[in-house]
């Protein structure tokens, strides 16, 4: 079992950057997804069943909960568990009800009937812990809500068609090993069965119980393997490796059980075709192979319990935590809560992944996501849904007549004529952009669908109309304009008029990625086509790109106002004795993208690198230089799979499934990444998001803060701390303006995740705003800032202090009241409903404490004090603040001060970061999460959160490994504090792999990063006591 560790080494790393890459709202996107949601299983989706029975195996006890809003509820971990997590995933807006207090309408969203220690054999778990509910008593609970439903509903026919809408989880087994077949003073299973002959029984009694809860009305149902109980700690504890990381021999009994399960899920969908099953791996789906390794002595402070737990190996299967003791402080990095039951970090991981397969091996043989998208007859026809503003009219390249296997080998319905073994890219995009299905090709679309959009795509298909002609029939780019015109004349007839039509597709998204052909189809075949022998490489991009031009205005003629262009692949990378430069055509399309916005000013075209992004995610890839299926090679080139031939087994660690198209998980990093605009180096530097945010989500934001939100308050100061001159800005729209880095700051991302249309206007510029625009917030914040007044104006000059910012916020909202008819009250109200972000405290460190020669506060004061010194400071400021009208303010923590590159230099060894000096941010930040507490308790019509930017900024994936600056800096040793960029000097190529724009200051790429966290949390640790969403929503005023 020594393969367990590096995996579990692995799993640290999952666990700080699983957020990028998987967000909830990427998939939610606050839409309810099926009507109904029941859940069925042991101690690891029990939310409070077993609280009122006389059981030992209860969870309504602190430590458990403590990362839960409501405290300890009976779940059996430190925050949400494993169906949480899904119910989120699933677009509830709150966590399903456990049967023991479920009642009235709320039972037609679902019922979790969960109990710990309860298992599939009616004895397990009640001869060492007390009653538990077992399956059968849960299947016996449903009924009895069956019955609630029809009579809710009028008829019983009525509830059979709720009930098959929805989705039903299952997770047993854990318990009839671990509190039964393990525990032979208990009782007889293990003297009367051998492993093998046990998991039979088992399966058996599943079987007929399963197809209990079919007759019941279930039709999607979901069934959890065993996890790898022999890892956790009281099995280890209780049963020794002799020498190996688990006890082996129950980890090999408990995959009898899982390969048995599998096999179970094949017989219930060959008996029941109105019906699903499916499986969900829970063994492997924390442990899957990485190409990421972190050194093994790390696993030792992560595998063991984060509570404390009573004397294993005496406790006859009672693992639990004891009574109100304390937990460890790092709970989002420990992967076992108690003696058995993983932390809320881990349930999330595997929430995620049982919903949205990463690996072909996470669930069988779809997962929960498809799932529920899956039709029945009970249906009738699924009704269609057309609120949404931005749908993908695509062009991006697809295969011609690729529908054998291993084509599909992994997409829900199997071959579809798509160039991969699951989604291609554009699927992916349209998941992201929040639709329910894939965007229908032309060949099948029909009727209303084409309200949602259309895929024109075709295989060899290129901007030339004989690319590709040697392949036999395809649609070129202007045959796929052609179509989208008699689509678009279709929308005319819909809508009743061309006016009503252009209003419609101007909101659409179109993506457009049609140039690899042009070579691999064309230019790189001289025996066909004379292109090669007409054009020098650079001509022929010249003459491409020229036609690209003329078919796009076309398109823009067609209504499109929201084009995103695909650039070329490294297909360098992919076919031998190829050299093909890709940031050649790139270089054509950023030139094209410029033009086309100048030319057309009421579009917005925005080119994706697709170059870049491809090379820089390949070296996470295991395997990134060969296909995953066999290939046929022609004209020396490995194109296309070997029809019906068996293909890689870990396709997830594949980046390229045959010749040229990568797999379905290169897919998914190349369009996630090209959606959130991460490490995406486009011209224009905006994202998809950026379009399809909706509405603004509070009336205004105020925003206060030092350099990390400053936006051009201290262009007009004789201060060194200032930024309005290049390389800052070199990504933004309108060049340098005095932010710190070099595109969008935390301030301007968080304003765009809010929904706002324009970035938050300095107070430097609000004399000369329009009143609407003041009313929508401004930004008072000031490079050097700090709590103290005194902070850097000895060694950087004036700066505008919190207290003077705050004195400038009292100017605005005097203003604020004359604008709204020289009342007070509407001033308050309109105050009260806005977001503030305060963001302070690093200059009171690195230009005050830090700097002995400039201020004498680190002789007056020891690290603790001068930390309670800033924290009652900044009380009395925060005070003011509400004085002022805030009732909604997000407070963010200082960040890891001692690693960035400035502090590393002055004060550390040049290579790693200064502990003494992350150590006394950390008080700072201690102290102000108390404060926190000591706010809300005190100001009860307002809410403060804190949001923890040494966690949010942890979570920088490893594609981002750069952590020098960007930009050329002076001699920070004899810098004095400053720590900016030299002016007009020369900034990094490669801005996204970047952490730190200068000595200081992050870049854009981890802004966006830190930004989206601090809006959204991910983890615990990420915000306390909720985020900045959850703060936007509240209702505050009286």
């Amino acid at each position: 079992m020594e393969y367990w560790r590096p995996k579990i080494c692995y799993l640290v790393l999952l666990l700080l950057v699983v957020v990028l890459i998987l967000r909830l709202s990427d998939w939610a996107n606050g839409v309810q997804q099926v009507p109904c949601y029941f859940i069925f299983g042991d101690s690891l989706y029990d939310n409070g069943n077993n609280n009122n029975l006389p059981t030992r195996a209860r969870a309504n006890y602190l430590p458990y909960g403590i990362d839960l809003p409501g405290g300890p509820t009976g779940r059996f971990s430190n925050g949400r568990n494993l169906t949480d997590v899904i119910t989120q995933l699933l677009g509830f807006d709150n966590f399903i009800p456990p049967f023991a207090t479920a009642s009235g309408q709320e039972i037609l969203k679902g019922v979790n009937y969960a109990s710990g220690g309860a298992g599939i054999r009616e004895e397990t778990g009640r001869n060492n812990l007390g009653v538990v509910i077992s399956l059968n008593g849960q299947l016996q609970n449903h009924k009895t809500t069956v019955s609630r439903i029809a009579s809710i509903l009028g008829d019983q026919e009525s509830a059979t068609q709720h009930l098959s809408k929805c989705l039903y989880t299952v997770g047993f087994g854990s318990n009839d090993y671990i509190n039964n077949y393990l525990l032979p003073q208990f009782y007889p299973t293990s003297r009367q069965y051998p492993p093998d002959q046990y998991a039979t029984v088992l399966i058996q009694q599943y079987s007929q119980k399963l197809k209990t809860l079919h007759n019941y009305g279930a039709k999607k149902i979901a069934l959890f393997g065993i996890g790898p109980l022999g890892c956790a700690p009281g099995p280890v504890a209780m049963y020794g490796t002799n020498g190996s990381a688990c006890v082996d021999y129950i980890n090999k009994a408990i995959q009898l059980f899982n390969t048995n399960l599998k096999t179970l899920v094949d017989d219930l969908n060959n008996q029941f075709r109105d019906a699903k099953f499916i499986y969900i791996n829970a063994y492997d789906l924390l442990f899957a192979d990485a190409s990421v390794g972190i050194q093994d002595d790390l696993v030792t402070t992560i595998i063991g319990p984060c509570c404390p737990v009573a004397n294993l190996p005496m406790n006859n299967g009672i693992l639990t935590c004891i009574p109100f003791s304390t937990s460890c402080s790092i709970r989002y990095a420990n992967i076992f809560w108690d003696g058995v039951h993983s932390s809320e970090t881990v349930n999330v991981i595997t929430g995620r992944r049982a919903y949205m397969a990463l690996n072909p091996t996470d669930t069988y043989p779809i997962d929960i996501r498809r799932l529920i998208q899956l039709p029945f007859l009970v249906y009738g026809l699924a009704q269609l849904h057309y609120t949404t503003m931005a749908i993908t009219i695509s062009f991006q390249l697809q295969p011609g007549p690729i529908n054998y296997l291993p084509y599909g080998i992994d997409f829900p319905t199997g071959r579809t004529g798509r160039f991969s073994n699951g989604r291609n890219m554009v699927d992916i995009l349209a998941d992201l952009l929040g639709f329910d299905n894939p965007i229908p090709s032309f060949a099948t679309t029909s009727g209303l669908d084409i309200l949602k959009g259309v895929n024109y795509a075709s295989g060899s298909s290129g901007i030339r109309d004989e690319t590709g002609q040697h392949l036999g029939a395809r649609i070129n780019m202007n045959n796929q304009l052609l179509n989208h015109q008699y689509i678009e004349s279709g929308i005319v007839n819909m809508s009743g008029d061309k006016e009503s039509a252009v209003k419609y597709l101007c909101k659409c998204i179109y993506t457009v990625g049609i140039t690899c052909c042009n070579y691999i189809s064309n230019y790189l075949l001289p025996q066909l086509y004379p292109t090669s022998r007409l054009y020098t490489p650079d001509q022929y991009a010249r003459v491409l790109t020229q036609q690209y031009s003329q078919q796009l205005k076309t398109l823009y003629n067609y209504g499109a106002r929201k084009v995103v262009l695909f650039g070329l692949a490294p297909l360098g990378c992919t076919l031998p004795n190829m050299a093909i430069d890709g940031t050649n055509n790139g270089s054509s399309l950023k030139t094209l993208v410029d033009d086309l916005n100048n030319d057309l000013q009421d579009a917005e075209f925005i080119f994706i690198n697709i170059y870049d992004i491809m090379s820089s995610i390949s070296t996470g890839f295991r395997v990134s230089d060969m296909p995953c299926c066999e290939v046929i090679a022609r004209n020396n080139a490995n194109l296309v799979c070997i029809p019906f031939r068996i293909p890689c087994e870990n396709r997830a660690e594949y980046l390229w499934w045959d010749g040229t198209h990568p797999t379905e998980a290169g897919n998914l990093m190349v369009a996630r990444r090209s959606y959130i605009c991460h490490l995406v180096l486009s011209l224009i530097l905006m994202d998809l998001s950026k379009w399809v945010n909706g509405a603004e989500q509070v009336p205004c934001y105020f925003i206060f803060g030092d350099s990390l939100w400053d936006n051009g308050n201290n262009n007009a100061l004789s201060t060194k701390a200032k930024a309005n001159y290049p390389p800052y800005g070199i990504d933004f729209p309108e060049g340098a303006t005095g932010r710190f880095t070099n595109g969008r700051n935390m301030g301007d991302i968080l304003a765009q995740l809010l929904g706002f249309e324009n970035f938050i206007p300095s107070f430097a510029h609000a004399s000369n705003a329009k009143d609407q625009e003041i009313l929508r917030g401004v930004n008072y914040a000031s490079g050097g800032a700090g709590i103290r007044n005194e902070t850097t104006r000895n060694n950087l000059g004036p700066v505008i202090s919190m207290d003077m910012q705050l004195q400038n916020h009292q100017n605005t909202a005097s203003r604020i009241a004359k604008i709204l008819g020289n009342s007070e009250e509407s001033a308050a109200k309109h105050l009260s409903k806005c977001i503030y972000s305060v963001g302070i405290g690093n200059n009171d460190y690195i230009n005050n404490y830090l700097l002995p020669q400039f201020y004498p506060t680190n002789s007056s004061y020891t690290p603790d004090q001068y930390a309670t010194v800033l924290i009652q400071q900044y009380s009395l400021q925060l005070k003011t603040l509400y004085n002022f009208g805030a009732r909604k303010v997000a407070l963010f923590g200082l960040g890891l001060i001692g690693c960035t590159p400035g502090c590393i230099a002055m004060y550390g060894n040049g290579t790693s970061c200064v502990e003494y000096i992350n150590n006394e941010v950390q008080m700072f930040n201690t102290k102000l999460v108390s404060l926190v507490d000591e706010l809300n308790n005190n100001f009860q019509d307002t809410k403060f959160i804190y949001v923890n930017t040494s966690s949010v900024s942890s979570s920088i994936p490893a594609t981002v490994i750069n952590t020098s600056p960007c930009c050329e800096v002076g001699n920070l040793t004899a810098n004095n504090g400053i720590l900016t960029c030299i002016p007009s000097g020369t900034a990094c190529p490669n801005r996204a792999e970047h952490i730190m724009w200068d000595a200081a200051h992050p870049t854009e790429a981890a802004y966006v990063m830190m930004a989206e966290r601090s809006y959204k949390a991910q983890l615990p640790s990420d915000t306390y006591p909720i985020d900045i969403h959850h703060l936007a929503q509240l209702n505050l005023t009286n």
